[in-house]
């Protein structure tokens, strides 16, 4: 009885104390941890040096099986997107719930087995990849897993050790253009279209960089492609995802992948048709018995858009000056004939209506960012002369109707938007 009340004693005078140094103690595993993953990166990096890698590279990670529920499958996906990011503890977790729910399954096992051995856990790693075996012998990379359980852990390089220097070095490039991605992305200062443009071109530096070396393709190109999605720019997606699928030829393509894909390319169908209804867009009958009554006006109006674009495009430096000089210029003598220059990525340079909108707030009767769209025609307007269009605005909560003229200018990837109201066409 005694003994008994003495443990009872005990564990309530510990438990304020385990309760306090619970945080402690999770510190103190995070530190340990991150340990372990820096001398695993150092390891790997000496191995580089000496010419030698670990048996267990170039193999992929394995999918989750038909048969398995949609939480392995949810779970698996996650945890080799993780894996392939190269964030080995996230995808630890993620393949840690996988083998929870399906611990007899090679898969899960094998995915395991593998992060394992990039956090530098040898002997779990080696217990899990030995299972996976046992359930099936025949897993894609069988021969360099015995390898790796016989002890032999380490192999010469086949790659040449001037081809691991330069890819080294384009590794750094793209790390250092990533994190200038990442700092446009999150800037506060910056508006969000000048993010866009900056964030774009950092981007289309990491394409020419990693597009050298399939290695930095399939690391790279599935990241880079999702920042164009977000952009809206799915055709460079697309691309992207074609060279990354080119590289992947004989290996097993990420869970969700076809997907994506799929994704991508119905959204960029979608801008598509949005996109060829403008090109081919002519006036209505009534708007051109209109643009005819006021034919002499209009010509001279496009005429001076023509030429304001072409001097634009072959003499002018200083792209800022010349927006600030269209308030020179007085198309007609309708004081609501607006004009706005803007860039491919929605940045407004200048505005003769004062309080003007971001573009992308200006919706059509369709529901359509029409202005936003317009900016996307760039690649289908290579050659600068005015185009007209119809289309109805929302101003103020009702539909506005109006004649829209604009002109691209390729040099500085900008457009000359001018709006005609309708009712001014007479």
């Amino acid at each position: 009885m005694k003994v008994k009340a003495l443990v009872c004693g005990f564990l309530i005078a510990t438990a304020p104390l385990l309760a306090a140094d619970t945080a402690q103690l999770e510190a103190a595993a995070k530190k340990i941890a991150d340990q372990q993953q820096k001398l695993a990166d150092e390891v790997q990096e000496l191995l580089k040096l000496l010419g030698m890698q670990s048996a267990l590279s170039n193999i992929s990670l394995i999918s989750a099986d038909a048969s398995a529920s949609s939480a392995v499958k949810v779970a698996t996906a996650d945890g080799i997107k993780e894996y392939q990011k190269k964030r080995f503890e996230e995808a630890k977790e993620s393949f840690q719930k996988a083998w929870e729910d399906a611990p007899n399954t090679a898969f899960t096992n094998f995915n395991l087995g593998m992060v394992y051995h990039k956090l530098g856990k040898t002997a779990l790693s080696k217990k899990m990849l030995k299972t996976s075996l046992d359930l099936d012998s025949s897993l894609a990379g069988s021969d360099k897993v015995k390898a790796f359980l016989e002890g032999k852990e380490f192999e010469k390089d086949i790659v040449n050790s001037e081809e691991n220097k330069e890819i080294d070095e384009a590794k750094t490039q793209l790390t250092n253009l990533k994190k200038r991605v990442d700092s446009y992305l999150s800037s506060k200062t910056m508006p969000v279209p000048k993010r866009m443009s900056a964030a774009v071109e950092q981007l289309n530096k990491m394409v020419d960089i990693a597009g050298n070396h399939d290695k930095l393709v399939e690391e790279y190109y599935l990241d880079i492609a999702d920042n164009f999605v977000a952009f809206e720019m799915f055709d460079r997606a697309t691309e992207l995802y074609s060279a990354y699928e080119k590289s992947m030829k004989g290996k097993v393509l990420p869970d969700g992948y076809h997907t994506a894909l799929l994704d991508v390319q119905e959204k960029s169908k979608q801008l598509d048709g949005i996109l060829d209804d403008y090109v081919a867009n002519t006036p209505s009958k009534e708007v051109s018995r209109k643009l005819n009554r006021d034919l002499k006006e209009l010509e001279i109006f496009a005429t001076q858009i023509d030429n304001f674009v072409k001097d634009l495009d072959s003499e002018d430096a200083d792209f800022a000056k010349v927006c600030k000089r269209l308030k020179e210029y007085r198309w007609g003598d309708k004081p609501d004939r607006h004009v706005i220059v803007a860039s491919r990525y929605l940045e407004l340079f200048y505005s003769t209506l004062a309080g003007t909108l971001p573009l992308d707030r200006y919706m059509d009767e369709g529901g359509d960012r029409f202005f936003k769209n317009i900016t996307m025609l760039a690649d289908r307007l290579p050659n600068s002369h005015a185009e007209f269009i119809d289309v109805e605005l929302s101003v103020n909560g009702t539909k506005v109707p109006y004649t829209v003229m604009y002109s691209y200018i390729p040099k500085h990837e900008a457009f000359v938007i001018v709006r005609l109201p309708k009712r001014d066409l007479s």
